[in-house]
């Protein structure tokens, strides 16, 4: 694969040549505007433009950053949580356990 000047590739190993799309998102960028805008990219205008094409579409900037950022902390906190609650939970237990559970079998 070769780099261009722009840090875009020439060509792939298919003959495709990447492409890069710039939109500009109106407002500031975490305003519900520009969030609204960001899902009716992701949402309507990627798939029809991109309906029955094999291609790899990625959404970047401040605002996707953001949106995917908050996503991925719904997804995983509570995950999180519930392993260090978990952990807690048990270290809790032992400490608290009577001392026959910490005794080992002697040999």
């Amino acid at each position: 694969m070769r780099m261009s000047s722009s840090g875009l590739q020439d060509r792939d190993e298919c003959g495709w040549q990447p492409a890069l799309l710039t939109v500009a998102m109106p407002g500031d960028f975490s305003s519900a505007e520009s969030k609204a805008a960001l899902e009716r990219l992701r949402g309507e205008y990627i798939p029809a433009a991109f309906d029955g094409v094999t291609a790899d579409v990625v959404v970047g900037g401040p605002t996707a950053e953001t949106v995917d950022s908050v996503q991925t902390q719904k997804d995983y906190l509570p995950l999180v949580f519930t392993f260090v609650l978990g952990s807690a939970s048990c270290c809790c237990w032992w400490s608290s356990a009577p001392s026959w559970c910490h005794s080992r079998p002697s040999r």
